[in-house]
């Protein structure tokens, strides 16, 4: 017979805001994914900076290719922290061995790392703005007047 008191294993949804806290509890106490990604991603920001040709690329056209790159490899660092930690304490053998599924650990994974990135995020974005001297006003909906859209110079070559 089972035991009343530990109650019924927790359900996918969560199990994986507790491992998203668990992993973001880590991340808040030692941040050290955390501010070495938010150096990587300043350092890129400023070696595609130095690196770019003004002549060659407008800003706004090189801005948001440089911030999929930044992202995508700070990203990609909090990914490897998240799971790296475990792997050497051999924590993820107590995860797989707890009564919850691996898709829970995979989306508490995921969650943490979109938390990690948002906050990566939120400083990227407005050096960005302020190293390729982008306006504030223009977004996705800009129009092709403005001289940023792609779109607009095409259609100025091609008849």
């Amino acid at each position: 017979m089972s035991d009343p008191r530990l109650g019924a294993p927790p359900g996918t949804l969560a199990a994986s805001w507790i491992v998203a806290r668990k992993d973001l509890a880590i991340e808040f106490r030692t941040r050290t994914a955390f501010l070495s990604a938010l150096v990587f991603a300043l350092l890129g920001v400023t070696i595609f900076y130095f690196a770019w040709d003004v002549t060659a690329v407008a800003a706004a056209d090189l801005a948001p290719g440089v911030l999929w790159v930044i992202f995508t490899f700070a990203g990609l660092l909090g990914l490897q922290r998240s799971f790296g930690s475990e792997l050497a304490d051999r924590a993820i053998d107590g995860l797989l061995g707890a009564p919850i599924s691996r898709e829970a650990i995979y989306l508490g994974k995921a969650l943490a790392n979109l938390v990690f990135v948002s906050g990566i995020l939120a400083v990227t974005i407005p050096a960005v703005v302020l190293f390729y001297n982008l306006p504030l006003g223009a977004g996705i909906g800009s129009s092709p007047r403005s001289g940023s859209s792609r779109s607009a110079r095409c259609s100025a070559r091609w008849p």
